[in-house]
């Protein structure tokens, strides 16, 4: 729940969040970052041969997924950099391609009222809609 950029600033809702008696997960920076490739982006990113260092994914059950975005419509559809890293990461979790049938995940989209646009976002196969977007 940290952003990225110009993302939507979402770390301090994580205390209310944990005081609701929900679980929290926030990227962990190894002390081993120094290994890390950057992406093209900047953003350091673990080797791929350690794959203690990935995300656990398979741990996570009955969860809510914030996902930031550069855009959103209210249809769920959201514009983020390019690289597809979302929509990868959902798909590894919900190989049909819809999350409200798997049962297991909720995505909500949050932003500033700025960042929701009226006319379509592009999509491709490959995207994921969101359940819910939230703007402030």
């Amino acid at each position: 729940m940290f952003h990225y950029n110009k993302v939507q600033y979402t770390s301090e809702k994580s205390p209310d969040l944990i005081s609701l008696g929900k679980r929290v997960f926030v990227p962990k920076i190894a002390d081993e970052i120094h290994d890390f490739s950057r992406t093209k982006w900047g953003i350091p990113e673990p080797p791929q041969d350690r794959p203690e260092l990935s995300r656990g994914a398979e741990q996570l059950s009955k969860t809510l997924l914030v996902v930031p975005a550069v855009a959103f419509n209210y249809d769920g559809t959201r514009l983020g950099y390019g690289g597809g890293y979302y929509d990868k990461f959902l798909s590894e979790l919900s190989p049909s391609g819809h999350i409200k049938q798997d049962d297991t995940f909720t995505t909500i989209g949050i932003g500033f009222k700025c960042q929701l646009i009226e006319r379509p976002i592009p999509t491709n196969e490959t995207d994921f809609c969101l359940d819910e977007v939230r703007v402030f």
